[in-house]
């Protein structure tokens, strides 16, 4: 019976140690020895709190593909959680639906007139049309309309093309202007050839751009052309603080052409290091003033510095390139940023396991409304020692005390009262036990008087 306060004590012990555990362990700090890199993240002064960092291509080379080993540590050497944004797998295209309705009329020698239906005022920006012939280039005309009585131009210089030849072209995918009419008139001109076999068609749906996708910089540092086959390539930089590059327009002045295009990346100028990444035809093809062309083109990012684009096959004519544009596709994380703190993004970490705090939830069609863009230093090697890894090199401001430092202040004084008050009642207790026991032993000399 003696022993019950002591036990008492004991079991209450336990369980405020069971409780307070996950405070004491998320105290304590991330050992940062299996990671191989860091750069220290660089906040813009008066940038809200959910902050969005860019992974450019030297990271993401040496991280883990799935980004596993990224870990965002505080100056207080605590881990952030963090949302990873990746880039969709089809950030160039849109969806393809099919007309509630298509009629098809055709005057004999003249032209094939297709009348579409959405079904509702939903936006498209082009058609894919579904025929069986072969040989053919046609002109376009579209017009659109919410009534069927009063149409509006959408475009005059858009064909169909189906061109045999060295480089076979096959082109029924037509963009134009977008709309939300419900009614489409397209008419092919046929100008007294065979009309076409209509047997379907498709609607081109908008789809959003990723908003991570923008205009990136390159450096062409060698051009060469074959004059007897036609055959050149590009060699370009782009840069070593690049963002996988994810699409390539190629400016041309001539009217028309069609050629093989190849895109190989490297990490070094060096012609044994070249690897294929893409491949398809690059071509413009006129009929009167309309044309038909694929000089855009869109691929899986490429996170190698540098690129060569090969154009090979057709007729014997050396292209002449004007330009060439380029834009790049990042993934991003997103974390929540805590006033008087400074961070560090660690990578570089081939055993490391997902991290497990969640992040931010964000939409990333607004993810520059809503979040700030945070910038990276160089990349920084980790110093190989097992002591306790020092906190970033920008230091918080003095007399500010971090989210972390303010909880552990908290629980320690929580802590001390409640051992306190253990105390306290534990040495009351043993106090009325030490006099309960007294009259114990007083009662039977009491009875023997």
């Amino acid at each position: 019976m003696n022993n019950r306060p002591t036990l008492s004590a004991i079991f209450i012990i336990l369980v405020l140690c069971a409780f307070f555990e996950p405070y004491s362990a998320a105290a304590a700090p991330i050992d940062t020895v299996p990671w191989s890199f860091f750069r220290n993240i660089v906040i813009p002064s008066e940038s809200p709190s959910l902050i969005v960092i860019e992974l450019d291509s030297a990271l993401i080379e040496k991280s883990r593909p799935d980004f596993a080993d990224l870990r965002i540590v505080s100056n207080s050497g605590q881990t952030v959680g963090y949302t990873l944004i990746n880039p969709p797998a089809a950030h160039n295209t849109s969806e393809e639906t099919a007309p509630k309705a298509m009629r098809v009329s055709r005057a004999v020698g003249k032209w094939t007139d297709i009348w579409i239906d959405k079904g509702s005022k939903s936006l498209s920006t082009g058609f894919t049309l579904e025929t069986s012939s072969t040989d053919f280039a046609r002109r376009l005309e579209i017009k659109g309309s919410d009534n069927t009585k009063d149409y509006y131009v959408l475009s005059m210089d858009k064909m169909l093309v189906d061109a045999p030849g060295p480089i076979p072209v096959r082109s029924l995918t037509v963009d134009h202007q977008a709309n939300n009419f419900q009614y489409l008139h397209i008419r092919v001109i046929d100008d007294e050839l065979s009309p076409l076999q209509i047997e379907g068609i498709s609607l081109k749906g908008a789809k959003e751009e990723y908003p991570l996708l923008r205009r990136a910089d390159l450096k062409v540092v060698e051009k060469k052309s074959d004059p007897t086959t036609g055959a050149a390539y590009i060699i370009a930089d782009l840069g070593p603080n690049s963002y996988p590059l994810a699409r390539i327009a190629l400016l041309s002045p001539e009217r028309e052409f069609a050629k093989h295009i190849t895109i190989f990346s490297a990490k070094a100028p060096d012609e044994d290091t070249w690897r294929q990444k893409y491949s398809s035809i690059y071509y413009r093809l006129r009929k009167e003033e309309a044309k038909q062309e694929n000089i855009t083109f869109n691929f899986q990012p490429i996170t190698s510095r540098y690129i060569k684009i090969e154009l090979t096959g057709g007729a014997r004519q050396i292209l002449s390139i004007t330009g060439v544009e380029t834009w790049s596709i990042a993934p991003a994380i997103a974390f929540e940023a805590k006033e008087g703190e400074t961070y560090r993004l660690y990578y570089g970490a081939s055993k490391a396991t997902p991290e497990t705090q969640l992040g931010p939830s964000i939409n990333v069609s607004r993810i520059f409304t809503d979040a700030g863009r945070a910038n990276m230093s160089d990349e920084i090697t980790v110093v190989r020692s097992r002591k306790t890894p020092a906190s970033p090199a920008v230091s918080k401001p003095p007399g500010v005390a971090t989210t972390t430092e303010k909880l552990g202040k908290i629980v320690g004084i929580a802590m001390l009262l409640v051992g306190l008050l253990l105390l306290f009642s534990i040495m009351l207790r043993a106090r009325s036990l030490r006099k309960e026991r007294k009259r114990t032993q007083l009662r039977p000399m009491d009875r023997s008087l």
